[in-house]
């Protein structure tokens, strides 16, 4: 079953999207994977249905407004829209999913915002140390490295490390580097 989103998404559905299939947009072609994602059908079935900018400011509303409580299917709603965020509009993609970083999708149990984040690419990169930096939530710091580490690669990211060790304080520095092993 496919899903063709106006802002020009090709999703493949099923119970485990690996298929490998690309993603073709208007301006984005992407090989990326979603690991164990369906996404909300009827979140889908809302937004096909906007014009493009009211589909990027819908998901941000899914985002802010649906709280991670026992529903799991407005669990579900904001895992979808999390992850379709990054394929989106939004100018501010990135602070709002460092904000929900600690988000678990309960029906595929995972963090939707790492695997946004991947999609993001490099310009996630950044913000992201800069969390990993300040915060002491360090399973959070220790997905956002995971995350960077994704998205760079292991040399890359070990140039990173040794590039701002002097910024990170040492609980932060250890997740950080046994993200590597």
């Amino acid at each position: 079953m496919k899903y063709i989103i106006q802002f020009s998404i090709l999703l493949c559905m099923g119970a485990c999207c690996s298929c490998g299939q690309t993603i073709v947009g208007s301006t984005i072609t992407t090989n990326t994977t979603f690991i164990r994602f369906d996404p909300n059908p009827a979140l889908l079935d809302e937004i096909s249905h906007l014009a493009p900018k009211a589909q990027s400011e819908y998901l941000v509303f899914q985002i802010k407004t649906n709280i991670q409580g026992d529903n799991l299917e407005i669990n579900w709603r904001k895992a979808t829209a999390i992850r379709l965020l990054a394929r989106s509009s939004v100018s501010n993609k990135v602070e709002i999913l460092i904000d929900n970083i600690s988000f678990m999708d309960e029906k595929h149990r995972n963090f939707p915002a790492y695997y946004a984040f991947q999609e993001i690419g490099e310009s996630a990169v950044a913000p992201l140390l800069e969390f990993a930096i300040s915060s002491t939530d360090y399973p959070a710091v220790e997905g956002a490295g995971g995350t960077i580490r994704a998205i760079l690669g292991p040399q890359k990211y070990q140039e990173l490390l040794d590039a701002n060790k002097e910024r990170m304080s040492v609980p932060t520095l250890q997740l950080l580097s046994t993200t590597i092993e």
